[in-house]
């Protein structure tokens, strides 16, 4: 009976090794899960927002929609990305003033464009588009004032 005694033994130990070379392993990818749950949250507060733009010439001077959309096209950094996806002219009417309109109903983008141009983010109306299927998420009117906008491009190298 002895022989088998120690067979048995032997058996339990190894059994207790494997259960614990599991539990280890168990408790090394639980910790291993919320080390990179951490890190992605803490990377995750500032998230980079990407405006999709349509640059409107406001005040008659001919190409100047396409000029300021093709400068300001590209233009990032680690909060705000601008691509321009439309330009064109707004036709006889003038504007006085240049102003942005978000085309989404979180304004917080088209907010943080005005601002960054020099405009009072609290000026940013919501305004949707109908058929948006260039999904514009907002929309800078350029008027008479366009010389007073601050440049991005400037701002980025800054």
């Amino acid at each position: 009976m002895r022989p088998h005694s120690r067979r048995q033994k032997f058996f339990r130990i190894v059994e207790l090794a494997a259960l614990l070379i599991v539990v280890g392993l168990v408790g090394y990818v639980g910790w291993y899960v919320i080390k990179v749950t951490e890190g992605v949250t803490r990377d995750a507060d500032v998230r980079l927002q990407v405006v999709r733009l349509q640059v409107l010439n406001g005040c008659s001077i001919d190409g100047l929609a396409a000029r300021v959309g093709s400068q300001m096209n590209g233009v990032a950094d680690d909060r705000l990305e601008i691509r321009v996806v439309d330009t064109d002219d707004m036709g006889q009417r003038r504007v006085k003033r240049s102003f942005v309109v978000s085309r989404a109903e979180d304004t917080k983008a088209a907010e943080e464009l005005a601002g960054r141009l020099g405009l009072n983010p609290a000026d940013v109306v919501y305004e949707p588009l109908e058929n948006n299927i260039r999904q514009i998420t907002a929309t800078l009117v350029l008027g008479d004032d366009y010389g007073t906008l601050r440049s991005l491009g400037e701002q980025q190298e800054k």
